[in-house]
């Protein structure tokens, strides 16, 4: 239930799990960009040394804590006192512990321009302009390819993304994350 403290918004931890698995924007907006942005912030400098997008974190933690159905939420259970934001703290630093090398591999590549198709481009961009142009190709849904390019590769915001497409956030958020979805299981043929 939301209350207001001093200008905060406040939620139970079970508000949380409910809005996360709902999909309920709102909610799960002001979790992972007010009550987790110390965490992410810390990961992104003392982790990754600044060389990570801080919503390329948010993005890579959304996706492995939604898999499934948000499964792993299953995995919370509140015991002694520790509260879910501590909780996601624990599994986030354990995850971009083991995600770092495959976090860090893009280091110093401009995916825009690996997009576009720069001919400057180290190698390594050479081979994810490829393997990024041939999975937009090769998804089914066009929305979801234009979705990925405004806000992930183009860096736009939700908020932008839905002006420019005159729908609510809530609906740029949803079709993200089917984007997304739809891109890891294309890119995986």
């Amino acid at each position: 239930m939301l209350k207001r403290e001093n200008y905060r918004e406040v939620y139970t931890d079970t508000d949380y799990i409910n809005a996360l698995k709902s999909g309920e924007n709102r909610v799960v907006t002001y979790l992972f960009s007010v009550e987790l942005k110390g965490m992410f912030t810390h990961i992104q400098y003392n982790l990754f040394k600044g060389r990570v997008l801080y919503n390329e974190l948010v993005s890579e933690l959304y996706i492995y804590l939604s898999a499934n159905g948000w499964s792993k939420l299953d995995g919370f259970k509140g015991k002694n006192g520790c509260h879910l934001k501590t909780w996601i703290s624990s599994v986030a630093w354990r995850f971009f512990v083991r995600e770092y090398n495959r976090i860090i591999k893009t280091e110093g590549c401009d995916i825009e321009s690996a997009v576009i198709g720069n001919e400057l481009m180290p190698n390594r961009c050479v081979e994810i302009s490829i393997d990024v142009a041939t999975t937009f190709e090769n998804m089914e849904n066009s929305r979801y390819v234009e979705a990925i390019d405004l806000l992930i590769v183009k860096g736009y915001s939700p908020e932008e993304v839905a002006t420019m497409w005159n729908t609510p956030v809530s609906n740029v958020y949803n079709i993200k994350h089917r984007a997304i979805k739809q891109f890891i299981q294309t890119y995986k043929k």
